[in-house]
């Protein structure tokens, strides 16, 4: 042992024979309710900082909320387009199939393939606003997460703000 341990331990021990079994309860209990109430404190300071980072999340998500929403209605008029010019590009494969004549076959490869050009870009547009979408959507899920667990936390520091309510400890 230390000699600054042994020397704490003495002077505890002779506070103890001075003080008499008496005080030294009293003041046990004293310290044992100071020590209560500070962690009550600290629960509660937790508490509060919790229902601070739970609105800023709830702020989060409801921004993401709305960027998804703006995405997904952005990326509708696409898939209709995108379905229009695949009809358009299999109404053409088939007349080219029954076209006989080379000049018109030629003409309607060319559009065919105006068609296909188009249908290209606006796939392209399709997958940069998919993955948006698959963004946010993970940002909300990670918003979510961390939301739960601050739930957890807060439901744990409630229980024992409960119980030392119920014991009196505090």
């Amino acid at each position: 042992m230390e000699p600054n341990n042994i020397l704490a331990e003495k002077i505890a021990a002779a506070q103890a024979a001075l003080t008499g079994p008496e005080r030294l309860q009293k003041k046990e209990q004293a310290e044992k309710i100071k020590g209560l109430n500070q962690e009550k404190a600290e629960l509660e300071n937790r508490q509060t900082q919790i229902q601070k980072e739970k609105e800023a999340l709830e702020i989060s998500w409801i921004n993401f909320d709305d960027r998804r929403k703006n995405t997904r209605a952005t990326l509708a008029p696409l898939l209709e387009q995108e379905k229009q010019v695949e009809d358009e590009e299999a109404k053409l494969e088939l007349e080219e199939a029954k076209t006989v004549v080379p000049q018109e076959r030629q003409a309607l490869e060319k559009k065919r393939s105006l068609v296909q050009n188009r249908r290209q870009e606006i796939e392209r547009q399709k997958w940069e606003l998919e993955e948006a979408v698959w963004k946010v959507e993970a940002a909300i899920e990670a918003n979510t997460k961390k939301y739960r667990g601050l739930l957890d936390e807060e439901d744990k520091i409630m229980a024992r703000l409960q119980e030392m309510a119920v014991t009196g400890d505090a």
